[in-house]
């Protein structure tokens, strides 16, 4: 079965997950932790030196694909049901362009912070780390640290960052006026969209401990982006409801 590589609390996971069972697609998860499984990961995809994200999909057919957009499209081209068609892929890959414009800098407010709390650091190390008490906080506190500098680019500062974050929820909202999906009909551009939202405020099911959720939160954009959020919401369920069942 094709095994997908994923970190459960990644929006940039959740994307490939969506995409997979929304669209009937059958998968094997592998959970990822950051620093300790990056070995591991690097010596299945061949490469030693430079950049390794996740999501990362292994199909029993072919070769490796490393980005949740390349996924979901794969996912579509199997599927009976795809979510990115040629007919719409320019439009969902517009929406897919948005939504990392967000996610992106949402990431590098939301590490900052979780970066500068112990409490939220804590929560978020694997077991085996935070096990090590003071020497593990030091740990996450460069894994954070290299996060950061590994995304981070031109002017990354919070204010400009929650900048970003607004002007791509505004056209979101403006995009979703008397819509139920964004594209008229259920595609990935509303999966993408949904996952954008997750350092706005995590989805529900969305596994962080209570201080990182916290500081994953922004209550400002939350307020003013609310129905957004709901909207979300919407998206996710409507995305799990079409998995299929599972033997």
């Amino acid at each position: 079965m094709h095994e997908l590589v994923f970190i459960a609390y990644s929006p940039w996971s959740m994307r490939a997950r969506l995409a997979l069972d929304a669209q009937g697609v059958p998968w094997k998860g592998r959970p990822y932790i950051p620093q300790i499984s990056e070995p591991g990961l690097r010596w299945r995809l061949k490469q030693l030196t430079g950049k390794v994200t996740t999501p990362v999909l292994f199909p029993d057919d072919g070769p490796a694909l490393t980005d949740s957009f390349d996924i979901a499209a794969w996912a579509a081209a199997r599927s009976a049901r795809p979510l990115i068609t040629p007919e719409n892929r320019a439009q969902v890959e517009a929406f897919n362009e948005l939504a990392n414009r967000a996610l992106e800098a949402g990431r590098i407010r939301t590490t900052r912070r979780v970066r500068a709390d112990a409490d939220a650091l804590r929560e978020s190390l694997p077991p085996p780390v935070r096990a090590l008490g003071p020497i593990g906080l030091a740990i996450g506190r460069k894994a954070s640290g290299d996060l950061i500098s590994k995304y981070a680019v031109g002017d990354n500062s919070d204010e400009s960052m929650l900048v970003e974050m607004r002007l791509a929820l505004t056209k979101l909202a403006d995009a979703l006026e008397g819509r139920d999906w964004l594209l008229g009909e259920f595609s990935y551009a509303d999966i993408t969209a949904a996952a954008s939202l997750s350092f706005v405020k995590p989805h529900e099911s969305t596994p962080l401990g209570p201080r990182s959720r916290a500081l994953w939160t922004e209550d400002a954009l939350a307020h003013e982006f609310s129905e957004v959020l709901t909207w979300r919401d919407r998206a996710v369920a409507e995305a799990k409801s079409r998995r299929p069942v599972r033997a």
